[in-house]
């Protein structure tokens, strides 16, 4: 038995004292004698060989979720260079897109949203305002319903460019939110909802917006837990 548990216990003393219990009180239920020496180490062997393939089935998923992450954030840093490609030289614009998705993204893990609404977050922080170059080439204008007119497209044409693994059913809601981020009274969802609060914070800066707008903006736009405490920590102390 000393050997036996040397080589193949686990490293964790009382999970094999509890495992070898519990298998020695089932077997007390289910049997008129108690198991002997051998019946012991053979349960206990069993055990372990159900633990080992239990450890290999969570490592294999572990490993596969680990590069499934690795692969969309590659992807994610290949849309921003894709935005700031499609962007240059237009600095100012290329810096409001990063930093409304980082506003976004920390909005949307600290509000612990889905995996799949965080990508849409992101991409969205990213491609929000990608319009704005064809609005003001086609319209003379940088207006927001313009660019809302003319953003979903080209953001789908720069998701297909980089073969971002994502369903369908993402690219349209990518799009819909990007044609609809000036209009909150479209907002339908979390993914949205981030979105139209992280542009806020970074326009608030930008464009000097004074205390009494954005308090106004807070009551009327700000629902998250997490936007209404930066709002209220960079700008309403």
């Amino acid at each position: 038995m000393k050997c036996f548990l040397k080589k193949n216990s686990p490293n964790n003393c009382f999970n094999l004292t509890y495992l070898l219990v519990t298998d020695f009180c089932t077997s007390l239920r289910s049997a008129k004698t108690a198991p002997n020496k051998t019946q012991v180490k053979q349960m206990l062997a069993r055990r372990c060989a159900r633990g080992r393939k239990n450890v290999i089935l969570i490592y294999s998923i572990f490993v596969n979720t680990n590069l499934k992450r690795k692969k969309m954030e590659n992807s994610i840093n290949n849309i921003i260079l894709s935005m700031i490609n499609y962007n240059s030289p237009d600095v100012k614009r290329i810096n409001h897109a990063l930093k409304v998705f980082q506003f976004s993204e920390i909005i949307a893990n600290l509000e612990e949203v889905t995996v799949n609404e965080l990508t849409v977050i992101k991409i969205c922080g990213i491609l929000h305002d990608i319009g704005i170059h064809e609005a003001e080439i086609k319209y003379k204008s940088s207006s927001g319903k313009y660019q809302e007119i003319e953003g979903p497209k080209i953001a789908e044409e720069l998701l297909v460019k980089n073969k971002i693994d994502i369903s369908n059913t993402q690219i349209e809601r990518i799009k819909f939110i990007i044609g609809n981020h000036h209009s909150y009274k479209k907002i339908d969802g979390i993914d949205f909802q981030i979105l139209v609060e992280a542009d806020f914070i970074v326009n608030i800066y930008e464009d000097n917006i004074q205390k009494r707008e954005i308090e106004n903006v807070k009551k009327n736009i700000f629902k998250t837990n997490t936007g209404k405490y930066l709002i209220d920590s960079m700008y309403l102390k």
